[in-house]
């Protein structure tokens, strides 16, 4: 099964990393409670449509505001 090494950062604080199956990154989002999306399966849907040919997906959210976060992974 295909792993993902991703990375939530917030601005002022340590990011959070980690390395799993899409269903245990999904876990991992759903965990963080994050401001802007509906769900963490609809940021999931988002970071594949948006993989390149490396398996690199990033998603950034309120760039420059208080509540600012970015994910980005990797397909391993």
């Amino acid at each position: 099964m295909r792993q993902y090494s991703w990375t939530l950062m917030r601005p002022g604080a340590v990011p959070n990393v980690g390395l799993g199956t899409l269903d245990e990154v999904e876990g991992a989002i759903h965990r963080c409670h994050l401001p802007g999306i509906p769900t963490a399966s609809w940021l999931i849907d988002e970071m594949k449509a948006k993989q390149d040919s490396t398996g690199t997906a990033r998603y950034n959210y309120a760039l420059g505001q208080p509540d600012e976060w970015r994910f980005a992974w990797i397909a391993q």
